[in-house]
């Protein structure tokens, strides 16, 4: 529900669009495993115009648990978390465990893929047999090869915090 002054707005989508499921790995876009609330907000409003996230679009963030509380409302609002242990693949290990890629394949037309990690390469390849359209989102020259090579479109997120990453 799109919450307007006084009232609850329910938003649907349009009849004829794809659905688009993300899949997001906030401390791989931000470039850090510490990131600042102001950096989370930055990449994610990157993330959101890079990949043309619609109003309608659903998916699922994680970030080590560690990090997650201070960012709860950091998020695109068609995100929710996936709660995440701590440690070094705390996030990948939630996201990818939170994913059933035949109900993905049943449910949604695109599934957009936000980290560099290879990890995620076998899913992107499952999701793909199944006719699902792959984009991967990350950080210009962070993205595994072995992942980008199972997308059908890579998309670039910069933001100004990744200066030092993209030079």
């Amino acid at each position: 529900m799109k919450q307007t002054k006084n009232h609850s707005v329910r938003v649907t989508r349009p009849q004829g669009q794809p659905r688009t499921y993300h899949i997001v790995d906030v401390e791989n876009l931000c470039g850090t495993g510490r990131p600042t609330s102001h950096e989370v907000r930055r990449a994610m409003s990157s993330y959101a115009r890079a990949v043309a996230m619609k109003e309608f679009d659903q998916g699922r963030a994680a970030m080590s648990y560690s990090q997650e509380r201070a960012h709860l409302f950091d998020l695109p609002r068609q995100l929710r978390w996936v709660v995440a242990g701590t440690g070094h693949d705390a996030a990948d290990d939630a996201l990818l465990g939170d994913c059933d890629p035949e109900l993905l394949a049943r449910s949604f037309d695109r599934v957009v893929i936000a980290t560099g990690d290879h990890r995620f390469a076998g899913l992107a390849a499952e999701l793909r047999t199944r006719g699902v359209h792959i984009t991967v989102a990350g950080v210009p020259g962070h993205v595994a090869q072995i992942l980008a090579a199972q997308a059908d479109e890579v998309v670039d997120v910069v933001w100004a915090g990744h200066a030092e990453l993209v030079a």
